[in-house]
């Protein structure tokens, strides 16, 4: 059927031709530069509870926290130091990482589209309009540089995939990205999600042998520069009897936490439809629309084409650990 055949448009009409790389980075300095002004004039804003707390952390500056990592602290108190203390140098990271979830999504989008600008442009303009991803550039929780972080390493894990495709050693990309996954570690623990997604991905990759020695003396060069990473949350820990270890049992409710579990086992229905209405929520109904659209447009081409392209396997790897959890 005509429906189910691939879109193509005219050689001489690319959708897009207009927007390019320069755009795309003069599109997020625009909007970098709007959310400055919103926050230090326009925002009518106080800080929030988690702000507050965040902000009285980076005070305090410490290896880690009780119940998070001593990422946010830090960085407020890179914003703050130089500023002054104001809601605006509060949240001025949040911002910054926005700009750079913003652009390094673009290049990310490119590498998976061999280098095409007008997907980079379009994902720029689709992350900058998502509600979530809007909002979280707003205030400084660890929401925004946990994403940028997950982002970054993201991209990073593509281009190493890319390099030991093509039989290129890539060490400096492995350490950067255990880097990239420890630094998230510090603002989220659930940056370690990621890690079985990519996992998954590369155990899916077909290499050569050669190539497969390459990948296991990355990926230890990768766990080496995640440990150096995350250090400092577990040299706090081992300080302090590892309370952070029990506000999470605790938060999951199970035993050995700092919250008495429950006892018996109850289930309501209403939190399996407030699961499966939670992209409509936080995606906004016209890109979870979108998601659900290319994943349909996806299908079809596999069904049409044989198997699919590995940028979606990439992308599904990387979610999909999330998703269940």
């Amino acid at each position: 059927m005509i429906a189910d055949a691939p879109l193509r448009l005219p050689a001489d009409r690319p959708a897009f031709a207009w927007a390019t790389w320069r755009l795309t980075v003069l599109f997020a300095v625009g909007v970098l530069a709007a959310r400055i002004v919103y926050l230090i004039w326009l925002c009518p804003y106080q800080l929030a509870a988690d702000e507050a707390q965040y902000w009285d952390w980076s005070r305090r500056l410490d290896l880690s926290y009780y119940s998070k990592g001593p990422g946010v602290a830090w960085a407020i108190a890179a914003s703050t130091r130089p500023f002054g203390v104001s809601e605006w140098a509060v949240r001025l990271p949040a911002a910054l990482a926005a700009f750079i979830s913003t652009l390094v999504l673009a290049r990310l989008a490119m590498a998976c589209t061999k280098g095409n600008p007008r997907v980079g442009f379009v994902a720029a303009l689709l992350f900058t309009l998502t509600p979530i991803f809007y909002g979280t550039s707003q205030f400084m929780t660890i929401d925004a540089p946990y994403i940028t972080c997950w982002i970054v390493a993201a991209w990073l894990a593509w281009l190493v995939a890319g390099a030991a495709q093509e039989g290129r050693s890539s060490f400096r990309l492995w350490a950067l990205l255990g880097a990239a996954l420890g630094l998230g570690f510090l603002f989220k623990y659930t940056m370690l999600l990621l890690i079985p997604g990519l996992l998954a991905f590369a155990w899916q990759q077909k290499l050569p042998p050669a190539a497969r020695w390459t990948r296991r003396l990355g990926g230890l060069v990768a766990a080496m520069a995640f440990g150096v990473a995350v250090s400092p949350v577990f040299i706090w820990n081992t300080r302090h009897g590892w309370p952070t270890l029990a506000h999470l049992l605790g938060h999951v409710g199970m035993p050995g936490g700092d919250v008495e579990p429950r006892h018996g086992w109850a289930y309501n229905p209403l939190w399996t439809v407030g699961y499966l209405l939670s992209p409509f929520v936080f995606l906004g109904p016209p890109a979870a629309l979108l998601i659900g659209f290319a994943l349909r447009r996806c299908w079809q081409q596999r069904k049409l084409n044989g198997p699919d392209e590995p940028a979606i396997r990439f992308a599904l790897a990387t979610a999909l650990p999330v998703i269940l959890f």
